[in-house]
């Protein structure tokens, strides 16, 4: 019954009741009223009986089939046919009558919702987070994006201390679910994978259009004559004292005769 057997399930059973079938609401209708007891279980198994909106309705044995939120991850938001990918990958990985096995969400259940959970295909109750569900397959095609998403931009804070800060935030066993997410994320973001692939390349575009253009050194060509610093000139070298040419001084001496002997006693 696709999204009839998803929401409108007390319509359908009134009108057959009543002889006739009426019209069911559409997916974005709330569930159908019937109260139901939820196991406080930690990991439930049950059978898909519908898909639609992103969602999954699943039978658990109780007495109407429950809706469940895939936990930690939504829509991307990258153009036309982001949402319609996300749907169509619910129902590929999910599809009716496949077996499932729930890690319930420790976090908030979403209004319209009776629980949040990491889906795994499978009748296996013994789920690890590594092990590849339905909420990591679709991150890892692109279809998908963590929620609450992560800023990938250049001037955002580094990625891994963003995720480190959500895990901080979590409960469990959601703390375990999204480093794991968070890597499949990155994968497809680096790989262009998918509709994220495209706001993967338009925030490649926008981080390029905001960087700075380069600061080039001023030139003399550059600045006015006014405005461009001018070095003073050195000064000019100090005259040197001339140097008189070499003069070479000769000196003779000459010794007074000596007399002769004959001189000395007067008798020459």
């Amino acid at each position: 019954m696709g999204i009839v057997a998803r929401r409108g399930y007390l319509v359908i059973a009134a009108a057959v009741a009543m002889g006739g079938v009426s019209c069911a609401p559409e997916s974005g209708s709330a569930p159908p009223n019937i109260r139901v007891e939820i196991p406080h279980d930690p990991v439930l198994t049950g059978t898909v009986t519908a898909t639609g909106g992103g969602e999954l309705v699943i039978d658990i044995g109780l007495a109407r089939p429950v809706v469940v939120a895939l936990a930690g991850i939504a829509a991307t938001d990258c153009g036309a046919g982001s949402r319609e990918a996300f749907d169509a990958g619910v129902g590929e990985l999910a599809p009716v009558d496949a077996p499932v096995v729930l890690v319930r969400s420790g976090a908030a259940v979403k209004p319209g919702y009776d629980l949040a959970a990491f889906v795994h295909i499978g009748t296996v109750r013994g789920v690890a987070a590594e092990d590849v569900g339905v909420n990591e397959a679709l991150v890892q095609s692109g279809r998908a994006r963590l929620d609450p998403p992560l800023d990938r931009g250049a001037a955002a804070a580094p990625v891994q201390d963003q995720i480190v800060a959500q895990v901080a935030a979590l409960p469990s066993p959601d703390r375990e679910f999204i480093g794991v997410l968070a890597a499949s994320e990155t994968e497809a973001w680096q790989g262009h994978i998918g509709p994220i692939g495209r706001c993967a390349s338009r925030q490649e575009e926008l981080d390029r259009s905001r960087v700075p253009a380069a600061v080039v050194a001023p030139t003399a060509d550059s600045l006015p004559a006014a405005e461009y610093p001018v070095a003073p000139a050195d000064p000019a070298p100090a005259a040197e004292t001339p140097v008189a040419p070499n003069v070479r001084i000769e000196v003779t001496v000459q010794r007074p005769p000596r007399p002769r002997p004959c001189e000395r006693i007067g008798r020459c």
